[in-house]
């Protein structure tokens, strides 16, 4: 009888493991992350990551809506940032300005599928 509960219980884990978004989630810049900045499915891989819960601020307790990636030039340095999105609507390429030479620019997606899909049409 506890075999069976543990494993109704074990497979109930995995379908709400199994809904939750997945995103590449990297920076550019940090050590062993190079290949963040890649369009290369096959060297972006190992970035797939569930995405977490919130557990502080002003979403806590959200599950991810959406993919993001950032791509950010401070003065001549340029990153690029996927992470999982909690907030924000679609977007494709809206340019963020800042001070002293600081330009982003954000891509958001939604899918169906709830797989990595913060791509963005430049790297």
């Amino acid at each position: 009888m506890n075999s069976v509960l543990t494993t109704i219980l074990f497979t109930l884990g995995l379908v709400f493991v199994s809904a939750e978004y997945s995103c590449y989630q990297c920076i550019s810049t940090s050590d062993n992350e190079g290949d963040c900045d890649e369009s290369d499915l096959d060297k972006l891989a190992p970035f797939i990551k569930p995405c977490p819960r919130l557990e502080e601020g002003t979403f806590k307790g959200s599950e991810a809506k959406a993919c993001r990636k950032i791509v950010q030039t401070v003065e001549t340095k340029k990153s690029i940032i996927r992470e999982c999105a909690y907030s924000g609507d679609v977007v494709d390429g809206q340019k963020k300005t800042g001070n002293w030479g600081i330009n982003m620019y954000y891509y958001q997606c939604e899918n169906t599928v709830r797989i990595a899909y913060n791509l963005g049409n430049t790297t």
